[in-house]
This record gives C-alpha cells, sequence and structure tokens, in this order.
C-alpha cells in the first residue's frame, strides 16, 4: 500500500511541476523574444500563448488578447507578476512587476497600476526590501491622491503604516496613521476608522508609548462593540493586550487574550489567532511561566510557517528560543537558528536596523556544544524532514489549485440555482400563491422537495442580503435569524446548493457587486465594496478577480459600454 501512496504522490508532483514549468516557459519565450527585440508579429503571438495558458490553467476566468505590443508587453509582465505571487515566488513577482510599472503611463489611475504597485509593494514585505516596498506603495497613494477618493487614500496611508511598522520605523508609520485617521474622518466608514486606530494602536506600542496605544485601542474597540462585529472586537483586544504587557498589567492582558483567541478558533482566522498567541508566549514568559509558553508559541510557528509569513515567524521563533532556553538548550538552539536564518532574509537589505540585540541574550557557542553530539546521531533526520517538506509544499499548491476551480463552478451553479428559485416562485404566485394542503398532498416528493429547497434559498439570500452591509455576517447570525442551529444550517446548504455557509456568502456578495454595478453605475467601487461587506477594496478586487477574471473597473467599464 505504502508503495501505491508514493507512487501517487510522485505523479502528483510530476503532473503539478509539469505545469508549472509549461506555463513558465511560455512566459520565458515571452521574455526572450522581447529581450531580442523580435518582430511585432512574434511577440504578439507569444504573449497571447501566454495568456492563453493562463486561461486554460483557470488562472484568469476570461480569455485574454491584445494586438498591440505596447498594451500586450504591459499586461504580460503584470500578469506574470500576479502568476508568480500567487506561487510565492516573491522574487520573481518583484522582477516582472518592476518591468510593468514602467509601461503604464504617468497619468494612468487605473486599478491595474495601482494592482500593480501593490503587488511590488507586499512581495517586497515578504522579502524584507522594505524600503523598496515604501516606493511602490507610495506610488499606489499617488494614483489613489488622483482618484480623490478619501478611503482609497486612507487605504493606502494605513498600507504605508504596516511598512513602515515592519521596516522598525515606527515613527514614520505613526506619520501615516495619523494622516489616514484624517482622511477617515471625511467619510462615514466607522467600521474602516476602528481599523485605522488599531494600527495607530499598534504604532504606538512599538514606539514604548504603551499608555497612548491603549487609549487608541480602547477606541476602536468601542467601535466595534458599537457595530457589535464579534471577529473585530476579539483584534482590538488582542491589541489592548499588547499595550498591556507593555505597562506591566498582566491580569488585565490575559483577560483580554483569553476573550480573543478563541473567537479566533471560531471564525477559523488562523493570522489573527497566531499572532495572539505569540502575545501570549511574551505574557507567559514575563510571568516566567516557560512550559506554558511552549504550547502557544508552537502553534504560531506552525500557523506562520504553513502560510509562509516570515515576518511573524521570526518572532515566534525567537520567543521559542527564549522559552525553550533552560528546559531543552539543544531545541532552543535549532529555533535560534532558524530565527537567524529568517532575519537575516528578512531585513538582509535594511540599513542601520539590523537587530543585533538578540545575539547577545543567548550564548550561541554553550548553546551549540550542548548540541553537537545529538546532530552526530540525527544528519539523516534532516534529509526526512526536506522530503516531507517537499510533499507538504505540493500538496498545498494541488489542494489550493483544486480550491479555486471548485469555487468558480460552484459560483456558476449558485447564480443558476437562484434564478431557478425566483422562477418557481414567480411561477407559483402566477398559479394563485401558496398551493392549498390537497395540491400539496397530490405533488409528488420531488417536486414538494424542489418547492422546500427553492424557499430555504430565497429566505437565506434575503437574510444574508440583509446582514451584508453590516460587514461582520456570520454563521451563528444567519443560523439564528433562520431559527436553525449552526450545524443544521451548514447541513441544509450543503443538501441544497452543495456549499459550505462561508462560500454561499462570498457567492452572494460577488452576485450583488455585478448587480450594483449594473443598476447603480453612479457609485464608487469603495461604496460597492462596502455594501457587499468589504471594508478593504483591495481584498473586494481581488476577490472579485478571482471569480469573474477582471478587476471591477474593468467589469464597470464592460457594462457602461
Amino acid at each position: 500500500m505504502k508503495y501505491v501512496i508514493a507512487t501517487f504522490i510522485m505523479c502528483m508532483v510530476c503532473c503539478v511541476a509539469w505545469s508549472q514549468q509549461y506555463i513558465n516557459s511560455r512566459l520565458s519565450e515571452f521574455e526572450k523574444l522581447d529581450a531580442e527585440h523580435a518582430s511585432e508579429e512574434k511577440l504578439v503571438a507569444s504573449g497571447n500563448r501566454f495568456l492563453a495558458q493562463l486561461y486554460s490553467d483557470e488562472f484568469i476566468d476570461e480569455p485574454i488578447q491584445f494586438d498591440s505590443v505596447d498594451t500586450l508587453r504591459m499586461n504580460v509582465y503584470y500578469w506574470g507578476a500576479e502568476l508568480m505571487y500567487d506561487h510565492q515566488e516573491y522574487a520573481e513577482a518583484v522582477r516582472l512587476g518592476t518591468k510593468a510599472v514602467p509601461m503604464f503611463r504617468d497619468d494612468d489611475i487605473s486599478d491595474l497600476h495601482s494592482d500593480c504597485c501593490s503587488i511590488l509593494a507586499i512581495a517586497n514585505v515578504r522579502l524584507g526590501r522594505f524600503d523598496d516596498a515604501a516606493v511602490y506603495a507610495k506610488q499606489c497613494y499617488g494614483i489613489d491622491v488622483k482618484v480623490g477618493d478619501h478611503y482609497r487614500i486612507a487605504s493606502s496611508l494605513n498600507t504605508l503604516a504596516a511598512i513602515y511598522m515592519s521596516a522598525r520605523q515606527p515613527e514614520l508609520a505613526e506619520q501615516y496613521v495619523m494622516r489616514g485617521i484624517d482622511e477617515c474622518g471625511k467619510i462615514d466608514n466607522p467600521g474602516f476608522m476602528a481599523i485605522l486606530k488599531g494600527m495607530a494602536s499598534e504604532v504606538y506600542h512599538r514606539q514604548g508609548r504603551d499608555s497612548l496605544s491603549l487609549e487608541y485601542a480602547d477606541e476602536a474597540l468601542t467601535i466595534e462593540q458599537q457595530l457589535d462585529r464579534k471577529g473585530k472586537i476579539a483584534i482590538r483586544q488582542a491589541q489592548r493586550a499588547s499595550a498591556l504587557i507593555g505597562l506591566h498589567r498582566y491580569d488585565e492582558a490575559l483577560q483580554a487574550l483569553s476573550d480573543a483567541i478563541p473567537q479566533f478558533r471560531t471564525d477559523g482566522n488562523e493570522q489573527s489567532l497566531g499572532i495572539a498567541d505569540i502575545q501570549m508566549g511574551h505574557l507567559l514568559l514575563a510571568r516566567q511561566q516557560h512550559g506554558e509558553a511552549v504550547g502557544y508559541l508552537a502553534e504560531a510557528i506552525d500557523i506562520f510557517g504553513r502560510h509562509h509569513d516570515l515576518y511573524n515567524e521570526s518572532a515566534a521563533q525567537k520567543a521559542m528560543a527564549e522559552a525553550l532556553r533552560y528546559e531543552n538548550p539543544s531545541e532552543a538552539l535549532t529555533h535560534l537558528e532558524r530565527y537567524n536564518q529568517l532575519h537575516d532574509s528578512i531585513y538582509d537589505s535594511e540599513t542601520g536596523l539590523l537587530l543585533s540585540q538578540y545575539h547577545a541574550n543567548y550564548d550561541v557557542e554553550q548553546l551549540q556544544e550542548a548540541l553537537t553530539r545529538e546532530r552526530a546521531h540525527n544528519s539523516h533526520l534532516y534529509i526526512y524532514i526536506a522530503v516531507a517538506l517537499i510533499v507538504v509544499v505540493v500538496l498545498a499548491i494541488l489542494t489550493y489549485r483544486s480550491s479555486l476551480r471548485r469555487r468558480r463552478r460552484m459560483y456558476r451553479e449558485l447564480g443558476r440555482r437562484l434564478k431557478e428559485a425566483e422562477s418557481n416562485k414567480s411561477v407559483s404566485q402566477a398559479d394563485g400563491g401558496t398551493p392549498t394542503g390537497s395540491e400539496q398532498e397530490s405533488a409528488t416528493p420531488a417536486v414538494q422537495g424542489r418547492d422546500a429547497a427553492s424557499a430555504f434559498l430565497l429566505r437565506i439570500t434575503e437574510v444574508v442580503n440583509k446582514e451584508m452591509e453590516s460587514g461582520d455576517i456570520s454563521v451563528a447570525s444567519i443560523a439564528t435569524a433562520l431559527g436553525l442551529s449552526p450545524y443544521q444550517l451548514r447541513q441544509q446548504l450543503d443538501e441544497t446548493v452543495g456549499m459550505k455557509p462561508q462560500e454561499f456568502i462570498q457567492g452572494l456578495r460577488m452576485q450583488r457587486a455585478c448587480e450594483l454595478f449594473r443598476t447603480q453605475p453612479h457609485l464608487t467601487i469603495n461604496e460597492v465594496a462596502y455594501r457587499c461587506g468589504y471594508e478593504d477594496k483591495s481584498n473586494f478586487t481581488r476577490a472579485f478577480k478571482r471569480v469573474f477574471g477582471q478587476t471591477p473597473s474593468e467589469f464597470f467599464r464592460a457594462t457602461e459600454e
């Protein structure tokens, strides 16, 4: 049996590798022709082959072709950057995105231009190139200023604040987040104001100004409580905990994290859960509870390792080394070495901000001596671990791509089922409304089941649409409105449309976005995003593109034409 499984895994590895190699060869072919200044005919043919392959692999949902070389070149390098970012090949994403950006006109304020700068900003953060990340984030900001949309401006300023926070420059981060708060004050969006004040709390905590940090965290928490957004309340509680730890108010910090962590688990919010685990680890270390800290830090390392979040994994590895220093020096050194690897990878281009102080806290040579004999007997273990990691990565890629294809098919089927349910309702009303008792009894079980499914589908759609603008739709609240338990809701949705609640909600959000674009063309993209439950326009844009293969702006222009 084990040989069958091994063969199956190897086949999957080969298939994924072949698919990626093939599409990469298409991109390499175009780059080679472009570098050789090939004829316009050859460039157009090669570039369109690459874009067609993206469509064939379902990376984009609609076929894209261009006749103009300049427009084609810009799109090939942009989509190449998107592809590499999606594959988490951040260096390649930066290389290709850097080629695409100069091809946009200086007066171009399109979403494509902004998205390209956004990819470059985020990919550079992943690579630890914070100065470059800030350059592209500022370009995004410049585009948003030209548009004149206060929400987009505030969002870009928040991104800049996050970059400078990651780059250990909280003074600069403070300037951007304060300007973001001012911009957000010009519009009525309390939910995003809470996000900005939460960022301000983190900035002041990083500066060591924890009293001020706690003030902003409390303000953000008050807004979230007024909006009754349980998931966001948990995030603000975690931000409060950071300030409280800095103020040595450990009991209050413990209570805040104890309230937040279960909510993160319930919501499946692994990013926030991992960060809260690190906070809990630091809190327990401060209270000399090293053994209890290990469990939380191990979970954080697992989460950020799986999500390739080098920045947060580095923080978790550092805290874990401290937690294990006395009880298990050999394992502590393993985590310390991993921390150093991540540290060097992330901050190799940062000037004057390398974290050398941490090395003074650990006697690396002493720990190395404790591990020398252990390594001699376990060298073969590293080979097994490497092979296992490769298999895990390959399976993750396969699962991710399969999930994208399945989700797109489900959303198309959902649209069809909703139209069918509306049609059944219209027919029923035209025939005289609700069937009488005798009519219901004479109906076949199949007809009764179909009518019940249609009624349920229309009812849950009504509930979700009603709650959508709050931006805090939860499975629990929908179930309560329908008089069901969360388990019953999931079961009935699965039986009716074969979807999970969150997939169903996402499908309705996308359909509502399309409907708003068609029927209310005066609305801005940010207003549409907000009405569909998205506070972050970039998240809305990416979700929309993943489903429809084009940005909201491109979809909007198509509806106008």
